[in-house]
Order: C-alpha cells, then structure tokens, then sequence
C-alpha cells in the first residue's frame, strides 16, 4: 500500500509521494493505543507539486480498516515507533507507541516509509522491446512496468524515453505512444503509481528537435537529459566493449559495427551543436 495524501486511496507501497500536503489528523475511538501515545502530523514535502492522477472513490465493497502497529514510521521530519490506522483505503490516525485494537498487524519494528522516487529508468524500453524485432502492445508494456515498480515500493516513476531517433535503435520514435498509452491506462484507473517523463534527448540525431516537439509540451514531462552516445566516449570509450554490446544486443558482426562508427561519428559533428542550441 501506498500513504497518499489524506483523503486519497492508498495503493500497494505504504507510502506518501512526495507532493502529500501537510497531514490532519484527528482521533478514533477504535483506534486503541497505549496511554502514554502521542499523536505525530506528518509535515508537508518541500516543492509540493500536484499529481497528475485523480484517483476514483472507492465503492463500498472495497472499504476495510486495518492498523498497523510496533513499525518504524518515516514521517517528513521524524522517525518513530508507531501505530497507524488505515480505514476505507486512507490514513486516519497516526501514533507513537503500540496499538492495542483487536487485529493490529504487529510490524515487528519493520520501517514503513515513504513511496520511492524513481528519477530516470529505462526499464519500460525493455517492455516495449522485450527481444531485438518484438514490440510489445504499448499499454501492455505500460502497466506491466508500472506493475513491477509499485510491488518493490516505487510509487513515483519518471518514465525515460528517448527523443532523436538513432537508426539502431530499433523502436523507432515511441513515445508519443508511451504517452498516449500512459493516459487512457491512467483514466481506467488501471495504473498504481504517479507516472511522470524524463526525456533523454539524444543530441547527435538528426530528428532530435523534431521528435522533442511532438512531446515536449506535455506537462507529465518534469525531467530532460542531454545525451550524447556517440562511440569513442562515456559509456563507449572503449570500443570493444561497444562491439561486445552490440553483437550481444543484436547480434552484430564487425561488418555491422564499422558501417556504424564512420557515420556516428559525422552525425555527432554534425548535429550536437545545433541541437544542443535550439534545446
């Protein structure tokens, strides 16, 4: 499960985002606790910003109430030994020492914390192109990504996608439908985390400006890198780790990879200044 903010349904990864407003917190009669309890707000993140998702009411047959107590709490200033009471699928009281309400789930001094933030992952190019030549049905690689990151308590992913198109790529420009599939997975209600994009603009493509523009206006795009993969340097200092990659990616010989170094080389020349400029 994930701590939302208060009045938002919780999702898989106990957790809250960091855009959570500043908690209210108020008393329950069934939520038992010790007597020496204190109740603990938990503070607002710094830099809130609003999500991008509004999540649905949850009907009456998914209401249920659970307390979990004897845990490590990571709130925004504070860690502490606590208790937490969830009912209909949100927060509603948070506190210091053990719960004595019949049903507490005991911890055992487990940390709950926080959903994780995952700033630049590629892991949805690997559903999209599970194997050299395959494409996977975009919002079937979507929601798969998205399933394997909130099971690990990932509940903030920036999606990296990459704009200017290099010929070995292989997926080609995709993603304006990442974008696209990310939407209506979203509206369904069908996606468990905050979705946000981190554009990897590859500055030694030609397409770069073109393919940028097609999505850069979109305001789930928070993050943009500028990138420069040509061999020779950075990852590739070393060619023949490039060739290493390459005939195990895709299967090429060193005829394959010779055609591919004179012209990338020319491309970088080429096109990194201007791209880097109009960027």
């Amino acid at each position: 499960m994930r701590l939302a903010e208060r009045g938002k349904e919780i999702r898989f990864t106990l957790a809250a985002p960091p855009h959570a407003r500043k908690w209210t917190l108020r008393r329950n009669a069934s939520f038992n606790r010790e007597p020496t309890a204190a109740r603990v707000p938990l503070g607002p993140a710094e830099g809130a910003t609003a999500s991008p998702r509004e999540d649905p009411p949850m009907s009456e047959t998914q209401m249920t109430e659970m307390v979990l107590t004897n845990a490590r709490l990571v709130l925004s200033d504070i860690v502490i030994d606590g208790s937490i009471q969830i009912r209909d699928g949100r927060i509603a009281d948070i506190a210091s020492g053990r719960s004595t309400a019949p049903g507490a789930l005991d911890c055992d001094g487990d940390y709950v914390i926080p959903g994780l933030v995952e700033l630049h992952t590629d892991n949805l190019e690997r559903h999209l192109q599970p194997r050299p030549g395959v494409e996977w049905p975009r919002r079937a690689a979507v929601a798969a990504h998205d399933g394997e990151f909130i099971s690990v308590g990932v509940s903030t992913i920036f999606d990296a996608l990459r704009v200017g198109t290099i010929n070995v790529d292989g997926i080609g420009h995709y993603a304006p439908a990442v974008l696209e599939a990310e939407q209506a997975l979203n509206d369904l209600g069908l996606l468990k985390a905050d979705h946000y994009f981190h554009l990897r603009c590859e500055v030694s493509s030609s397409k770069l400006v073109e393919e940028f523009d097609s999505v850069g206006d979109d305001p789930r795009v928070r993050l943009i890198s500028i990138m420069d993969h040509t061999p020779g340097q950075r990852q590739f200092a070393n060619i023949d780790k490039l060739k290493q990659y390459y005939q195990g990616k895709h299967g090429w010989s060193d005829d394959p990879i010779a055609a591919f170094l004179l012209p990338a080389k020319k491309n970088q020349a080429r096109w990194c200044p201007p791209n880097i400029a109009a960027l």
